[in-house]
């Protein structure tokens, strides 16, 4: 349970942070943390699939992205056949609740890259029809401390997202009937308490976990818990790895270069994403072999 979702990471750090702990030592603890997880995958004790630390910030902001420049391979990336049957899967669960919008989320997560904190923190006044995309001006950030604010992004970069068209259309209607209904300022998706709550990791699970089986996403097998509850295996491949579907899908099926795929991301440097999405070496020494053969 402490695997699948950086939530008690978050709250650890949190706590360090509202004890009055000094900067160095709070980047220990989340050092620690992170060393945690790397001690967890070797034992098998959690799958390589399973980030708790991916994106929760324990070092200055223009360090984060380069201490977390792992490469990730192709298996830990949805397919853009899986992001849209998670969206179907996401629209069915809506039609039957009352949120016809939940089929949206996927696709905005899973072309435009947006991390859960900034999808969900999208409002009318972000949406840009003229200019084709969204504004990622701010972001949910959870503490026990303060509970949820809107903070700027990951890195503190405000960016523009554009969408594809299809997207777009959906996303325009939903910010006009948001705004219509509860004003500029409501949130395109928000939670189950209200039309200005978020969604906490906890209630978006709750969503995401039975939509993943239903769409057939490969998940870990069912378990037992002490108490004899029959608990669903959660999907190999978590919600927060749509990101990583959005960063190939616009190098390799948009065309985007990678410094454009770096700001749409709002990742700190070029480098960064080049060193989590491009093939190592030996694969690119193939492929380049190949194409200087016929020239």
């Amino acid at each position: 349970d402490w695997g699948s979702t950086d939530e008690h990471c978050i709250a650890v750090l949190a706590s360090a942070r509202a004890a009055g702990r000094a900067p160095a030592t709070v980047q220990s603890i989340g050092a620690l943390l992170r060393l945690m997880v790397t001690v967890a995958h070797r034992a098998a004790l959690l799958p390589r699939t399973m980030q708790p630390m991916d994106d929760v910030d324990y070092v200055a902001p223009l360090a984060a992205d380069d201490e977390a420049a792992v490469y990730v391979p192709p298996s830990e990336r949805p397919s853009t056949t899986m992001v849209d049957a998670l969206s179907r899967a996401f629209a069915a669960r809506g039609q039957r609740d009352g949120r016809p919008w939940l089929g949206q989320m996927p696709q905005v997560a899973g072309y435009g890259g947006l991390r859960l904190g900034e999808l969900t923190s999208l409002r009318p006044v972000d949406v840009d029809e003229e200019r084709q995309g969204v504004t990622v001006a701010t972001a949910w950030t959870f503490s026990i401390a303060d509970g949820a604010q809107q903070k700027a992004p990951k890195n503190g970069r405000r960016r523009f997202v554009l969408l594809r068209r299809s997207g777009l259309v959906e996303v325009l209607a939903r910010a006009k009937e948001v705004e219509a209904a509860h004003g500029r300022l409501a949130l395109l998706y928000p939670g189950p308490k209200g039309p200005f709550e978020p969604f906490t990791e906890a209630e978006l699970r709750r969503v995401f976990e039975p939509a993943a089986r239903a769409a057939g996403w490969e998940c870990h097998p069912d378990t037992v818990s002490p108490r004899g509850k029959r608990q669903k295996g959660r999907p190999v491949i978590p919600w927060r790895n749509l990101r990583h579907h959005a960063a190939t899908w616009l190098h390799e099926v948009a065309g985007y270069e990678w410094v454009d795929v770096s700001r749409t991301l709002g990742h700190a440097s070029a480098a960064f994403t080049q060193a989590r999405y491009v093939r190592p070496a030996s694969d690119a020494e193939v492929r380049n072999r190949e194409a200087l053969a016929a020239l």
